[in-house]
């Protein structure tokens, strides 16, 4: 008997999705995200059909930006208090905490900056 099946990852909680995983445009997308709030302040805006969609999405960022091979980045939501409904806004920005911890692990004295 054929089965329609699907895999639904859990958006709450601290485990994080496999690298792996993550669909290349949400990588792709969080390095855009990153380089434009690296160069002038702000934030993203993003908007969404359903709650489902956007918890989603925004655990992908948060895995891919605590995975990320070539320096670790912060990812954070922002209060969304008179926007439309299934609305984020977020920033991604360096992780110089989590970075420094993975240098001194890996004995690298090193003083390079994420990109």
């Amino acid at each position: 008997m054929p089965r329609k099946t699907s895999f639904v990852p859990n958006v709450t909680g601290t485990q994080l999705i496999p690298l792996d995983e993550i669909p290349d445009d949400i990588k792709q997308w969080a390095e855009e995200v990153y380089e434009k709030i690296r160069k002038t302040d702000g934030r993203e805006r993003a908007a969404y059909d359903n709650d489902d969609e956007m918890n989603l999405e925004a655990k992908y960022l948060a895995s891919y930006c605590a995975q990320r091979p070539h320096g670790a980045l912060k990812f954070r939501r922002s209060p969304t208090k008179d926007l439309p409904a299934h609305t984020m806004d977020f920033r991604i920005t360096a992780d110089v905490e989590a970075n420094g911890k993975r240098q001194a692990e890996n004995g690298d004295t090193g003083t390079r900056k994420a990109r």
